[in-house]
């Protein structure tokens, strides 16, 4: 396993392919610890290298050429999402050969007692597994998150809704 930081953005690598990558991680610096849930862990190999001995290609597989998308796909979707804002921007249907591009992917949250607007979420974290992108925003009111999960030919966008004890679903 490599996990290559370079400020706040973190991949993640399993025998040479990228199984997970983080966007605005904070902190991006300090002390770096070792943990395991629930049972022992051997280690027989540990090594701190600096960035620039690391091949940086492997991390970028996900990344559009500009860096301006992060990319999530399988054999037969392909979806560009805005690295600032964390919307989906285009779908590429793979088995048609046709990219779609999109124009709103924003949420409201139209409340009893307040209204949340997409302009007044704070993108605070984009993290890509697998199958599936998250993207955490935050606002006064609400923290909300967008977790896209690829399932064969469609993707499943679901929006979770949470602050603390009063509000989830």
């Amino acid at each position: 396993m490599d996990v290559i930081c370079n400020g706040g953005h973190i991949s993640y690598l399993v025998n040479g392919a990228q199984a997970n990558e983080a966007f605005d991680v904070r902190p991006s610096s300090g002390k770096i610890l070792l943990q395991a849930e629930g049972a022992e862990v051997f280690v027989r190999r540990f090594e701190l290298l600096p960035l620039k001995s690391v091949a940086r290609t492997k991390a970028k597989s996900t990344t559009s050429k500009s860096g301006a998308f992060v990319i999530l796909q399988n054999d037969q979707l392909g979806l560009a999402f805005d690295r600032k804002t964390g919307t989906l921007k285009a779908v590429k249907n793979k088995l048609a050969g046709e990219t779609y591009k999109v124009k709103s992917d924003r949420f409201d949250i139209d409340a009893v007692e307040f209204q949340v607007l997409f302009a007044d979420a704070k993108l605070v974290g984009l993290s890509r597994g697998e199958n599936t992108l998250t993207a955490n925003y935050r606002s006064d009111k609400l923290n909300i998150q967008a977790r896209y999960t690829l399932r064969g030919h469609f993707v499943e966008k679901v929006l979770t809704l949470s602050d603390g004890p009063k509000y989830g679903i």
